[in-house]
């Protein structure tokens, strides 16, 4: 399971549903790359340009998503959305989409 898990989060990441996630408001301030951003700015973030911040990624490389337990989502993946606002269905469609997996792999 832990490569059908890592397939979906790949495809999640290769081509990503939606291209720019809903729009986010800061709570607090926040410094990042030695740029200051003010509490309450308004901000979206763009899944596609997060997608290929990756050494070869117009690869569909699912390995690259084995190195930490199945139901973690790892801190550079944008596929469902981040923070406050992500999918409400993070929970149940990954699921969902392992049991899909499930029933169109071979078994032994």
């Amino acid at each position: 399971m832990p490569y059908i898990t890592a397939m979906i989060k790949g495809v999640l990441r290769w081509r990503p549903t939606v291209p720019i996630v809903t729009p986010h408001q800061l709570t607090e301030n926040l410094e990042t790359d030695g740029h200051f951003i003010p509490t309450d700015t308004c901000f979206l973030i763009n899944s596609i340009a997060l997608s290929n911040d990756f050494d070869d990624a117009p690869e569909f490389q699912p390995e690259r998503w084995m190195d930490g337990p199945e139901t973690r989502t790892m801190a550079s993946f944008w596929g469902l959305g981040g923070g406050r606002r992500i999918c409400a269905g993070s929970l149940g469609h990954p699921v969902s989409l392992k049991n899909n997996c499930r029933c169109i792999t071979p078994t032994a």
